[in-house]
């Protein structure tokens, strides 16, 4: 593995522990003397995002970046309040299956248009 993919794997796998820790924090049955584990959490789900922002040239390679750690955050909450019963999951991956292709493509197309006509520079784009 290259190192930009070791890089994005750390920063999904952070984000996945800070967002599950700090939402089963939050949102759990009692806040007690783990208050910690709730700011550990927060940071780490702050830091991926931003991570991954920071991580592009292009605006709108940051905005693919920010959706798609929103949904990995999501996931975390989810996963920490135990609502990902099978049939919940199923709803949730149809949603996720119907909506982010088209989210995907909108953008795709979009960076697509900006490289032809001069918005973003070919070499400006991570590979």
């Amino acid at each position: 593995m290259d190192r930009k993919t070791i890089e994005t794997l750390l920063r999904a796998t952070l984000q996945i522990i800070g967002s599950y820790i700090m939402a089963k924090n939050i949102l759990g049955p009692s806040m007690d003397a783990v208050m910690w584990e709730m700011i550990v959490g927060g940071i780490m789900s702050v830091m991926s995002i931003v991570w991954g922002v920071l991580d592009k040239n292009v605006g709108i390679e940051m905005l693919q970046s920010t959706i798609r750690n929103v949904f990995v955050a999501f996931g975390g909450v989810l996963v920490a309040q135990g609502k990902l019963s099978s049939e919940k999951l199923e709803t949730y991956i149809g949603f996720a299956i119907t909506i982010l292709p088209v989210v995907y493509s909108i953008l795709s197309r979009k960076k697509s248009q900006e490289v032809v006509t001069g918005g973003i520079e070919h070499n400006a784009l991570k590979i």
